[in-house]
């Protein structure tokens, strides 16, 4: 049975990467996966060394001093240098650190400002999906090299197309690998790279799209190598806690050897372990008993 991983984002304890890491650690939490908390003057592979945990990394991570939005898809050459870069760094930290993967969101067709995220994208400067998708599967296939290079695996996540970004015909204009259709093409072009399906954003994008959410993820099943595990209203990527029952349940199961994640955001220590014995109860078949 796959260990959970607790991702950095679940609590916000500590000031500093380190400190997060510590708390974790001094909490019992010995399987993280390391993304974004704050910049840090130190390496944060020689951080994560200090620890005795088991380490995956995630999207925008190294946190840089100056922040911006990572985009491996832009057209802004400066914007997909510094996205590359970033990638390229997490993947030195990963091997210094013995990380086994790392994931990173799929691309976007234009470049919001890092504070609109989550929410509407601007509809200026939009790139045709065609050249935005030849950029981010060209930028990938070399990062791919670097990462088996350095023995890590690569994952993609599944972008969360929320209402407020549909296009004026309510479809979606703006942002790559969101429904089973743009998965498949994706992977088909870059088959050395592998999926992060993230169960929120799925079914955000599922409910903005008129889809249904186990019906596009049994479609990529073939490409999921690792699942965030939260949830959320339908309308925003909230992550949210989720029950035992949660729509998602029986399908994890069916993963023995994938990395599971918690990135559900919670109160205290207590409810974040029971979200983990809730998932373990899943990879172990029991979820509709599990508390």
């Amino acid at each position: 049975m796959a260990d959970v991983f607790v991702s950095t984002s679940c609590m916000s304890v500590g000031k500093s990467f380190e400190d997060r890491i510590r708390h974790y650690v001094d909490a019992g939490i010995g399987n993280i996966e390391a993304g974004f908390v704050a910049h840090s003057e130190e390496d944060e592979a020689k951080i994560l060394k200090r620890f005795r945990a088991r380490y995956l990394l995630h999207n925008y991570f190294p946190a840089p001093r100056e922040d911006f939005t990572l985009n491996l898809a832009s057209a802004n050459d400066e914007i997909r240098g510094l996205s590359r870069k970033m990638v390229s760094d997490a993947l030195r930290v990963a091997e210094a650190a013995q990380a086994p993967m790392y994931s990173v969101h799929a691309g976007f067709l234009v470049d919001p400002h890092h504070t609109q995220l989550g929410k509407p994208f601007p509809e200026e400067g939009v790139s045709p999906r065609e050249e935005g998708l030849a950029r981010f599967i060209d930028t990938v296939g070399e990062l791919a090299e670097e990462a088996s290079s350095r023995g890590v695996q690569l994952l993609i996540e599944n972008n969360v197309l929320a209402p407020f970004n549909l296009g004026k015909d309510r479809s979606n204009d703006k942002l790559l690998v969101v429904t089973a259709d743009d998965v498949i093409e994706f992977f088909e072009a870059v088959p050395e790279v592998k999926m992060l399906l993230d169960f929120g954003h799925l079914q955000v994008s599922c409910h903005a799209l008129n889809l249904d959410p186990l019906t596009e993820a049994s479609r990529v099943r073939k490409y999921i190598r690792a699942f965030h595990c939260h949830s959320n209203n339908l309308l925003a990527d909230q992550h949210q806690g989720f029950g035992p029952d949660v729509w998602w349940r029986d399908f994890i199961s069916g993963f023995p050897d994938a990395w599971v994640i918690l990135e559900s955001r919670h109160r205290d220590l207590d409810d974040l372990r029971d979200h983990v014995k809730r998932l373990e109860n899943m990879m172990a078949g029991s979820g509709k008993n599990s508390i």
